[in-house]
């Protein structure tokens, strides 16, 4: 077995995102961050969700093809 790991999140597009920096806007406030203006900067990840599918087909937990 061969163990395989991700420092990044690719499941995070930028709907998530927003519902996150969302839910905790007032933690991230508190820390000094802007959370309105963290959204403002939100872009597409259209390759993330390719590069998740194809992590999951390399590790054999996804369909192939």
């Amino acid at each position: 077995m061969r163990p395989w790991g991700l420092q990044f999140h690719p499941e995070f597009d930028a709907e998530v995102m927003a519902a996150y920096l969302t839910l905790d806007g007032a933690a991230l406030s508190r820390q000094g961050n802007d959370p309105a203006a963290l959204c403002a900067e939100l872009l597409p990840t259209p390759v993330a969700g390719r590069l998740l599918r194809r992590f999951a087909r390399l590790t054999g937990n996804g369909k192939s093809g």
